[in-house]
């Protein structure tokens, strides 16, 4: 879970093994392996690959340019969206690239808010009852909190079912999903018959992140609805239209928790717990149109990040462009003038 806040960025670790002892979970750094490769439609750590924990804050200020850059690459290669959900090789390996240094999206954490895991725990036999091991796992603004506790279908009205409390990527609809509707598909190693069953690891913990895999699918349109949210504020008109305009934007960074916490100077400050690299991104690009640092190119109309409040283009490219491009509107208009 990554933490951000105005003035000072942070980072703070607990020990993957409480996570079974309802103890708080992983806070802090993102983490990416040394490489990845695209194995069956999905972007997976490659053989004998190290996870490694980085500052996404500190080394490149939680920029959500690079995440655009690969989308504007993937639609020029295939010339929209439907040509995209088939990527190329190319395209493939761009995303390998952008995964070596950011680490993948964390799709899943994002729009899942807690599942729950119910199995049977004691055989039963004419001398003892029948009980059920019940772990509920749960998103909080500092981590994910894991609990297990025993039932008998004797102290319980109804039995707990497995089940998965998930939210779309667009909107705000929260639906309850086995798991072997979304939950297994990042899971690709999981036999089918164990979809239900399976002890999965606790989200962002080591265990996770060796067995979770992004679909190659799931990742570009998750990447496209970011790119797509930023254009849509950009175009928007009245405050109505902002409204509906805002809306993909604003669901992306719901999952963002807000938390306090105290410095090492003593005083307590506010602080933004973002469950995934995506959820970042999206808080970061919505901080960036609010601030001014995230702009739209004069030239061809695509969303950029920049520090100089002078900056108008996305690249040296659009301002060559741009500047040729008026040099030949002023010398048509001069040209008439003269007749």
């Amino acid at each position: 879970m990554l933490i951000m806040s105005g003035h000072e960025r942070t980072s703070e670790v607990e020990s993957p093994n409480q996570s079974d002892r309802g103890e708080r979970l992983t806070v802090g750094k993102w983490w990416r392996f040394q490489n990845y490769e695209i194995q069956d439609g999905a972007i997976r750590p490659a053989s004998g690959a190290r996870l490694k924990e980085y500052d996404l804050w500190e080394r490149e200020g939680a920029s959500v340019q690079p995440l655009l850059d690969l989308v504007s690459q993937a639609r020029s290669v295939h010339s929209g969206w439907k040509n995209i959900a088939m990527p190329s090789a190319e395209t493939h390996g761009e995303i390998v690239k952008w995964c070596r240094r950011y680490g993948l999206l964390g799709i899943l954490p994002h729009r899942v808010a807690e599942f729950r895991q119910v199995s049977r725990w004691k055989n039963a036999d004419s001398r003892s009852e029948v009980l059920y091991r019940v772990r509920e796992v749960v998103r909080s603004a500092t981590g994910w909190a894991s609990r297990t506790r025993t039932v008998s279908p004797e102290s319980e009205s109804r039995l707990p079912r497995s089940e998965v409390v998930i939210q779309d990527l667009e909107g705000f609809a929260v639906r309850m999903e086995p798991f072997s509707q979304t939950w297994a598909t990042y899971f690709p190693d999981v036999p089918r018959k164990q979809h239900e069953r399976y002890a999965y690891p606790v989200p962002l913990s080591g265990d996770f992140w060796q067995q979770y895999a992004e679909p190659v699918h799931e990742f570009l349109a998750a990447a496209v609805t970011l790119a797509d949210a930023i254009l849509r504020v950009r175009e928007a008109g009245a405050d109505a239209d902002f409204n509906v305009a805002a809306k993909t934007l604003h669901a992306l960074v719901s999952p963002v928790r807000v938390r306090l916490q105290r410095g090492t100077d003593g005083r307590v400050r506010q602080q933004w717990a973002c469950p995934s690299l995506l959820a970042s991104l999206a808080m970061s690009a919505l901080l960036g149109l609010a601030q001014g640092a995230l702009r739209f190119c004069e030239n061809c109309g695509a969303p950029f990040v920049t520090e100089s409040y002078q900056g108008k283009f996305c690249k040296p490219q659009c301002r060559w462009a741009y500047e040729k491009r008026l040099y030949r509107q002023r010398q048509v208009e001069e040209s008439v003038k003269g007749a």
